[in-house]
């Protein structure tokens, strides 16, 4: 280049395998850093991000049943009405549902990221190699 300024190639790539959809830049273009380069098939990521989606509302679901009768167990026990060991199970049932929420959560955050992750951009100024 003129000047004595250095020529910046670069190669963008995918976070993931997958088939490339669409190519928005050719051999030679120059780039600028965040431009998208192309974008991956993104179907069974759509896929992944809405059975993440039910399985967060069924984990949520649960979660609010056991809640609710934690909450009746509690008024139950301290009129010992119920046994310890039925009071201690909705307790547990009522921690692991709380569980299965957060662990619902991360692969719905997951399924949106990899669906994001799916339109690949440049990472720094220059010129796209391939």
């Amino acid at each position: 280049k003129a000047g004595g300024a250095r020529q910046r190639r670069l190669r963008a790539a995918a976070r993931f395998a997958g088939r490339v959809r669409r190519v928005m830049v050719d051999r030679g273009d120059r780039v600028h850093r965040g431009q998208p380069v192309f974008t991956l098939e993104t179907e069974y990521l759509a896929l992944d991000l809405q059975r993440a989606e039910a399985e967060l509302a069924r984990a949520r679901a649960a979660n609010d049943e056991t809640t609710r009768d934690l909450a009746r167990k509690q008024a139950l026990i301290a009129k010992h009405s119920i046994a310890q060991a039925a009071f201690d199970r909705s307790q547990s049932a009522s921690q692991s549902a709380q569980a299965a929420v957060g662990a619902a959560v991360a692969a719905r955050d997951l399924a949106r990221q990899r669906l994001g992750d799916a339109v690949v951009t440049a990472p720094i100024d220059g010129d796209q190699e391939q």
